[in-house]
């Protein structure tokens, strides 16, 4: 292995990732590598040990103050950027009313009499499933759209006692 193989596989490792045999045995065979390694660990330890050092007492204090007092500002920014539109559950309740009426309705329509006619049963109870579907799944698309009402309305973040 070459010093550049080397030095490049040492490189690529994560800190604290084990070093592989081969480099390991390169590092061991070559003082010039070897001290390049070395180099590079103090200089990460001193990179890293700048950081350790406690910051003033005074100028702390000031930068937390500053912070404390921008922070209404801030929630207000974030509050108009994140809000929901207010969504009315009027236009859900009329669909939902037609579509219900709608379905309802069918079987007592010519093509609902001539179908149950033609075909009994074949035609009652497929049609009652499809009818419970789509009631099912509009009041699950209903539910998640509506999902933050619900919490509000029923309070339902509040932990029990």
């Amino acid at each position: 292995m070459t010093c550049n193989e080397a030095i490049n596989r040492y490189m690529i490792l994560d800190k604290h990732e084990a070093v592989p045999f081969a480099v390991t045995f390169h590092l061991l065979r070559c003082k010039k590598c070897r001290s390049l390694v070395r180099a590079l660990t103090q200089a990460s330890n001193l990179y890293t040990s700048s950081f350790q050092t406690k910051a003033d007492d005074a100028l702390t204090e000031k930068t937390m103050v500053k912070i404390q007092a921008a922070i209404p500002d801030l929630l207000s920014l974030q509050a108009e950027k994140y809000r929901l539109p207010n969504v009315s559950i009027l236009p859900w309740a009329v669909v939902g009313i037609l579509m219900i009426v709608g379905l309802a309705y069918m079987p007592f329509t010519e093509i609902g009499k001539w179908a149950a006619e033609n075909f009994k049963f074949r035609f009652v109870i497929p049609f009652a499933l499809v009818f419970s579907v789509f009631v099912s799944v509009y009041s699950a698309i209903f539910v998640y759209r509506n999902l933050d009402f619900f919490v509000k309305k029923f309070d339902l973040k509040k932990e029990k006692a």
